[in-house]
């Protein structure tokens, strides 16, 4: 998918369990030997700001509801002309 759509942010893969808890993400396991042979987490994306704080997340546990890379774009771009302030806490 980074090369595909000439992504230039970084993209982890292939997480151990600590990182994926750590995300809070959710985490499954594989309901069929023909998906993986290991627990593996949901779709989660997280964006930072240019002070190191995470200013906007989109977690799922489902595999399909992905968010359209664009959406988040704008909302990034709105964020920065506006200069949007950070909206509640994740714990």
């Amino acid at each position: 998918m980074v090369e595909s759509a000439k992504l230039a942010i970084p993209v982890d893969h292939s997480l151990s369990i600590q990182p994926i808890k750590k995300l809070r993400l959710y985490i499954l396991n594989s309901s069929s030997h023909k998906e993986t042979d290991r627990p593996f987490p949901e779709p989660g994306m997280f964006a930072v700001n240019a002070e190191g704080k995470i200013h906007l997340i989109d977690v799922s546990n489902t595999p399909f509801n992905r968010s359209d890379l664009g959406e988040p774009l704008k909302i990034i771009e709105c964020i920065k002309e506006n200069d949007y302030s950070i909206r509640g806490t994740y714990e």
